[in-house]
């Protein structure tokens, strides 16, 4: 009797168990499809969820960051991506998603510092050379701006708004031929507000 009992209670353990990474896994799914439909609030509630079921599912916590980006909870999305970060260090998407919350927070050094994070890990990150340089603009950095256009463009050659950007940037250091080149560049490329800006800038 002690033996069937015990044995019971084995199986009905391991039942829970398999439950348990199901549920997890079919909260995270359902987050998901939230998402899909811009029911971010929903898909926040399912993310949550699945981490309830399964404390170590790290996935459930990067795309409830993201789910926090879209809302514009911005603190509790940098909350979700350091934890992430301290599980996945070399995941550079997390480190510039957690740039982006904090450019969103005004918190521009903080940004500069996770989207160098992104490029230290892999130096072809387009995106993140591109935001560290709109970063270092809102900074009125624009030396620095350039720099980083520069090196978004030579990481993704037709890139057509890293040329607008750099046009504009390098309008306002007073290179307006050049600003102008840049422009021309982006609008050849198809960027539209480009050819706008040279028909207003660059007659």
């Amino acid at each position: 009797m002690i033996k069937s009992l015990l044995f019971l209670s084995v199986f009905l353990l391991r039942l829970s168990w398999i439950g348990y990474g199901q549920s997890a896994d079919e909260y995270l799914k359902s987050g998901v499809a939230k998402s899909e439909i811009q029911d971010f609030n929903g898909a926040i509630a399912d993310y949550t969820k699945s981490l309830e079921a399964d404390p170590k599912d790290f996935t459930a916590l990067f795309f409830r960051a993201t789910a926090f980006i879209r809302i514009g909870e911005f603190n509790k999305a940098i909350t979700d991506l350091s934890k992430f970060i301290g599980k996945s260090p070399k995941a550079d998407v997390a480190y510039f998603l957690r740039g982006n919350a904090k450019y969103s927070l005004l918190d521009y050094t903080g940004a500069i510092n996770d989207y160098s994070k992104a490029i230290e890990i892999n130096p072809k990150y387009s995106d993140a050379y591109l935001y560290r340089g709109n970063t270092k603009y809102d900074s009125q950095d624009y030396l620095g701006a350039i720099d980083d256009y520069t090196k978004t463009i030579a990481t993704k050659p037709n890139y057509a708004v890293a040329y607008y950007l750099r046009g504009g940037a390098k309008f306002r250091i007073g290179q307006k031929d050049n600003g102008c080149l840049d422009l021309k560049k982006a609008g050849q490329l198809g960027y539209a507000d480009a050819i706008k800006a040279m028909s207003k800038y660059c007659k």
